[in-house]
């Protein structure tokens, strides 16, 4: 459940970073074209591939936090002990197999469901980052946008609030994205977690079923 909490944590931090800075830099870009500035190209479809990048923050964010909540469901009975037809205690979905086995079916129901959203953010979304990136520092900032960016994220210094704190908020913009190396971290330890967990169960469950 640890994992998943992390997991909601985090694409909810990217999502909402996303949901922050991504309107302010839709318009400095729209801005740069305007200008003519050469070597900055900027196309509906690539504010499309950052708004997809968005909203697989958002799913991310929701099935993982659907996840947490429903490890919570089937985690807190197994602390109790249920009586089976001989009066010794075992777990509820020991004693009662028909529930044991739905729990099964909608756990594995989530594991797939949460499979797809992680690959779906894996697909693409390293790319998405790189072009804000790439974007983002060829980019006419003009000071608007920057008082914007520095009123979205409160970048004022502690000794001097009216002085805006560049580099915390060119620091927050670049961890805003999440980088290709997490989201093949993430992809890759969720499939060897759920695979190992897939196979300790007969192991974990033996002692319970003789």
């Amino acid at each position: 459940m640890a994992p998943l909490g992390l997991m909601a944590y985090f694409s909810e931090a990217y999502y909402k970073s996303a949901a922050l800075i991504l309107p302010i830099a839709y318009r400095m870009f729209d801005d740069t074209v305007k200008k003519n500035v050469p070597g900055f190209d900027w196309s509906p479809q690539e504010q499309q591939e950052l708004e997809m990048y968005k909203y697989k923050m958002l799913v991310l964010w929701v099935v993982s936090t659907i996840g947490v909540l429903l490890c919570m469901v089937i985690i807190i009975p197994q602390f109790f002990d249920f009586n089976d037809k001989r009066g010794n205690p075992s777990h509820l979905c020991i004693v009662h197999r028909r529930l044991g086995w739905l729990v099964f079916f909608v756990m594995a129901l989530f594991v797939v469901s949460m499979c797809l959203a992680v690959l779906w953010a894996w697909v693409g979304g390293g790319a998405a980052s790189r072009s804000f990136h790439e974007h983002f520092a060829a980019a006419e900032k003009e000071e608007i946008f920057l008082t914007e960016l520095e009123e979205s994220f409160d970048c004022t210094n502690d000794d001097d609030k009216e002085v805006p704190d560049e580099h915390r908020c060119w620091q927050n913009v670049s961890i805003s994205f999440v980088h290709d190396f997490w989201l093949d971290l993430l992809l890759y330890i969720y499939i060897a977690g759920n695979i190992l967990a897939f196979l300790a169960i007969p192991f974990f469950n033996r002692s319970k079923l003789v």
